[in-house]
């Protein structure tokens, strides 16, 4: 059992055990401030970087900052840093909102998570979730230009990138990749990361990685 199939066996069996919380008392008694532990705090905490990958249906933007788009990046991905989560995308009036959990059971502002979604279904007029993702923490090979500005990133510059619904496909399609290539989950691995088109019976589109294996 891997670590993303202990985060989602935590999330139906707190799913199964869910009570709301007006259904045995207020709100804020569940919210009674506790002392943090280091293991806490680990368990709770995601991946850090310097930019997010954003994804365009026409291609990558490695910050909010570029004007241009790129077509793909090469990365080192470092799979033993791959952190497993679950998470819900909440949608209401053209704005979506995120809500994540690193155990399944709670959410990473230390809500309980279905406490959470209760939340978001009353307030939005769709949710989606909660459904597996990762958070992928790379590093750039080479330094990167922005196409249509002055802006570089520098090799070895710290990305981080988290899939949609559709986009972790893409991802668990690299992992099954890597096996066949004789590789593991925990090794350091090079990659070229694919800007790709995705659109629906409604002909929206949306941007996700594709993930190619590189030689080392």
């Amino acid at each position: 059992m891997n670590a993303l199939d202990n985060v989602m066996n935590n999330a139906e069996a707190a799913a199964a055990n869910y009570v709301s919380p007006a259904a045995t008392q207020p709100y804020y008694a569940s919210n009674v401030p506790v002392k943090p532990t280091l293991q806490d705090m680990s368990d709770a905490s995601g991946i850090l970087v310097d930019e997010y990958i954003l994804t365009k249906p026409e291609g990558l933007k490695i910050s909010r900052d570029m004007k241009g788009l790129l077509d793909s990046i090469d990365v080192q991905i470092d799979m033993s840093d791959v952190v497993p989560i679950i998470q819900v995308r909440a949608n209401s009036g053209g704005n979506t909102t995120f809500v994540k959990s690193y155990d399944g059971v709670s959410t990473s502002t230390g809500q309980n998570l279905y406490a959470a979604i209760d939340r978001l279904a009353r307030s939005h007029e769709k949710v989606d979730g909660p459904y597996p993702s990762v958070e992928i923490p790379v590093t750039l090979i080479n330094a990167v230009k922005d196409p249509k500005s002055t802006l570089t990133f520098e090799a070895e510059t710290e990305l981080g990138y988290t899939p949609s619904m559709t986009g972790f496909k893409e991802f668990q399609k690299f992992m099954k990749a890597l096996k066949k290539a004789g590789r593991t989950l925990d090794e350091v691995v090079n990659v070229r990361l694919h800007a790709e088109k995705k659109t629906n019976t409604n002909n929206n589109e949306w941007g996700v990685i594709r993930f190619e294996l590189l030689a080392d």
